[in-house]
């Protein structure tokens, strides 16, 4: 890896592109994410950045500290796309550090965000707070899986959408977290500041338990979206939504008015029901697509 660096510094400095992803297998240590930081220190253009860290590849604390530290330097950064693989050690120190970094690239305007089955827990509040400062901001995509979120956590989805406003497409994929329904009165009052927003999509996973409430949340949020153009909205079963819950939701999307597009997937309900909720769906003024339907792929 010192080779490596060595070569990028002398060479590379002028690139705008970069990726970099580790074998899966491969020893990855804190020295080589020290060479890692260095290197993006020597790309002074860069505009483009994708790491991939493979399952079980642990690079510890140390090596998460080195690697916020480089993004310091990344100050042209305009897109970050960051996968983090199963069972890699991440927690909620580490998740922290990884925010104090991303918050210092203060012209991003895409981040990518995929951290699967690691403990980050209520770190992911702290982490919201870190980035709701990258007010440049205008593509998100959050996919965060079996990490024991809950309704903590989900504040600091919340502190994303609140100090962002500038976001115009949002993705957030959440399975296996159980957010509950404070977890989604969280994220329904991130909703209620994306003025901005034109395109999101929602998908909430099982175990996540939101309940008849926690959709009408989401529902409260959504109508303070004044711009929505697309929802898609993914609901696995075990999260007991209810005939009343899917009503109310469809009564608060009536109040977006600029919505043209809307695909949810559900279970758990009804055909009569479904029938019912897509009637009063077809009061949504602007409303020209509307796909729901009872899948068990979910995406």
């Amino acid at each position: 890896m010192n080779m490596l660096y060595q070569q990028i510094n002398l060479q590379y400095s002028y690139i705008k592109q970069f990726s970099f992803s580790i074998v899966i297998g491969q020893e990855f240590s804190q020295q080589d994410c020290n060479y890692l930081a260095l290197s993006l220190q020597s790309f002074k253009f860069l505009e483009n950045l994708y790491i991939n860290i493979p399952q079980n590849c642990n690079i510890g604390i140390l090596g998460v500290i080195e690697l916020s530290q480089g993004f310091q330097f990344c100050q042209k950064l305009k897109y970050l796309k960051i996968d983090i693989g199963f069972q890699t050690q991440i927690g909620q120190d580490e998740i922290c550090y990884l925010g104090e970094g991303i918050r210092s690239i203060q012209n991003l305007e895409q981040l990518n965000l995929q951290i699967g089955q690691n403990q980050i827990k209520g770190g992911f509040k702290i982490f919201g707070e870190q980035i709701g400062n990258c007010k440049s901001l205008a593509r998100l995509f959050l996919m965060i899986d079996n990490n024991q979120l809950q309704s903590e956590g989900t504040q600091g989805i919340s502190s994303i959408l609140k100090g962002c406003t500038n976001l115009k497409i949002v993705s957030i994929k959440l399975f296996s977290n159980e957010i509950k329904k404070e977890g989604a009165l969280a994220i329904s009052q991130g909703l209620s500041y994306c003025h901005n927003l034109e395109k999101l999509t929602l998908m909430i996973g099982e175990d996540n338990m939101i309940e008849q409430k926690g959709l009408e949340y989401l529902g409260e949020g959504l109508q303070q979206c004044n711009k929505l153009q697309i929802l898609k909205l993914f609901i696995m079963p075990y999260n007991m939504l209810g005939y009343k819950g899917y009503m109310n939701f469809s009564n608060s999307l009536q109040k977006c008015q600029q919505l043209r597009v809307f695909e949810f997937k559900y279970q758990n309900i009804t055909e009569s029901e479904a029938k019912d909720f897509m009637f009063s769906l077809f009061k949504v003024k602007k409303l020209a697509k509307i796909n729901i339907n009872q899948d068990d792929r979910f995406y």
